[in-house]
């Protein structure tokens, strides 16, 4: 009865921020981007698309959040009204409370991995494209289909199994050049290709150049310049952080590097946060209840909110800190996504111990 009473009272607290807060994400990006809206004069439904595209960047930070204001408010105010003390005479023990979190943050857990892990994947390329292409009027984009990058411009498509563009590296590509009635009559294949002197060079590359009747001609080059101008801005539309990568992604990328001389570190990093960083369900469910069971008092939403608000961005601020020294490797890559909840287990477990219940 405890477990399902605490679970009720806890979605109906967590669903109330959470649309509050999503609300918030819409009217802040709306107003971030009304100029675009203005100058593109686009329709309100494709206006409404890209909202929806852009919501699960949002929740990374959102669910996490919410689910810290929930635990705080709802203990906050049970505490309050002297329900705990009600709870502990009527022989309900800590154990009781804890297993009732951690099933609350297992449940979190799952669903942030599934936003993670699925929906800003998705959603972040096609909100890509409807702000370069719908928005910003941009003929020439790129988009990630099929863990490939495809990119076209003028009468050239890119096919690219990988790259890092702001290093000027690609990996894996294959051009294909068509005449004006889209007949293919040339084809590229390079091992890998280098930004220098403002012009992508394409190394070991084979060449197909085809005519007439089914004939072709074939010849290799370790060198190629690429006839049509490309620059490494051109492909700002795929840019992305590694959080908005799946882990299949990242360790596509991986694998895609491992015979060159890039840095993998960062990659490396990101994939094991991709595990970790959900934990964040159940540290914050169990902190909603340990910082409010000392004495009963009626803190109030405004405070549970307030207390969230600091603990929220202390965390972000600390998990990032430590994330970027794994990236820079200050601290083994394999540490760094886990040491903020080696602080926070160290944390909880003081706080328990001070705890009276």
């Amino acid at each position: 009865m405890i477990r399902k009473y605490i679970f009720k009272e806890f979605f109906k607290i967590f669903i109330f921020f959470f649309l509050a807060l999503v609300l918030l994400f819409w009217i802040a990006d709306f107003f971030s981007s009304i100029s675009l809206f203005l100058n593109s004069k686009v329709s309100v439904s494709v206006i409404l698309k890209y909202f929806i595209l852009k919501t699960p960047q949002g929740l990374y930070y959102i669910i996490p959040f919410t689910i810290l204001v929930a635990s705080m408010t709802l203990f906050g105010i049970l505490n309050g009204k002297y329900e705990i003390i009600a709870f502990r005479t009527l022989g309900v023990n800590k154990k009781i409370i804890y297993e009732t979190a951690l099933l609350l943050g297992i449940i979190f857990y799952a669903v942030i991995f599934f936003n993670n892990e699925f929906l800003i994947p998705k959603s972040f390329y096609q909100g890509k494209i409807i702000k370069n292409v719908y928005l910003k009027n941009k003929k020439n984009y790129a988009v990630l289909k099929a863990d490939k990058i495809w990119y076209k411009k003028k009468n050239y498509i890119f096919k690219i199994d990988i790259a890092n563009f702001d290093k000027g590296f690609m990996r894996g590509v294959t051009i294909f050049k068509f005449d004006k009635n889209f007949h293919l009559n040339k084809r590229i294949d390079a091992l890998f290709g280098l930004y220098r002197n403002n012009k992508w060079v394409l190394y070991n590359a084979e060449i197909h150049t085809f005519y007439d009747k089914g004939n072709f001609k074939y010849k290799k080059i370790i060198e190629y310049v690429l006839p049509v101008e490309i620059k490494k801005e051109d492909f700002v539309a795929i840019s992305s952080e590694n959080r908005n990568l799946s882990f299949i992604q990242i360790y596509k990328i991986l694998k895609n590097l491992e015979s060159s001389n890039i840095n993998t570190t960062t990659y490396k990093t990101d994939l094991i946060g991709k595990f970790c960083y959900p934990l964040i369900a159940v540290f914050f469910v169990i902190l909603g209840f340990l910082l409010n069971v000392k004495n009963p008092r009626e803190k109030g939403v405004v405070t549970s909110v307030i207390l969230s608000v600091v603990i929220g961005f202390g965390f972000f601020i600390v998990n990032s800190f430590f994330i970027n020294l794994g990236y820079i490797s200050v601290i083994p890559y394999f540490i760094a996504p886990f040491t903020s909840f080696i602080i926070l287990s160290v944390i909880v477990y003081i706080l328990d111990k001070k705890t009276r219940y």
